[in-house]
């Protein structure tokens, strides 16, 4: 659990996050006092950092998460934690559809939406089974 700046998905903006790391998902806040969720990116085999100088940039097969540190001390600190926390995650990786990196939990009734353009859909189709 760390703070970092974020740049905006839609605007050039950055604003301070809370971040949260999982074994499957980075997802971050707005602070640590109020856990409002403002953003998810999940961690699939194309999970790759690159940094340079301040900046730290996250890849995977679906997004883009691009961080900005206070120094270059704490870029180099942020670079390693997210490499060597994710490179363990990665031991029990599995190859998956659509190029996920952990086993499909068949029996649970919970779903993640990372895009709203999804979520939406899925609201559409259960108020018209409704």
């Amino acid at each position: 659990k760390k703070y970092s700046q974020r740049l905006g998905d839609m605007t050039t903006i950055w604003t301070k996050r809370y971040f949260i790391f999982r074994d499957n998902h980075i997802a971050w806040y707005n602070n640590a006092d109020k856990l409002e969720l403002k953003g998810v990116i999940q961690i699939d085999q194309g999970f790759s950092i690159f940094s340079s100088r301040r900046h730290i940039t996250i890849n995977t097969n679906i997004r883009v998460l691009q961080l900005k540190a206070r120094n270059l001390r704490d870029t180099e600190e942020w670079r390693i934690f997210l490499k060597n926390y994710y490179d363990r995650q990665f031991t029990r990786k599995l190859i998956q559809p659509y190029l996920g990196s952990f086993p499909i939990r068949e029996s649970s009734d919970v779903k993640m939406y990372t895009y709203s353009r999804d979520y939406m859909f899925a609201v559409a189709i259960a108020l018209l089974n409704a």
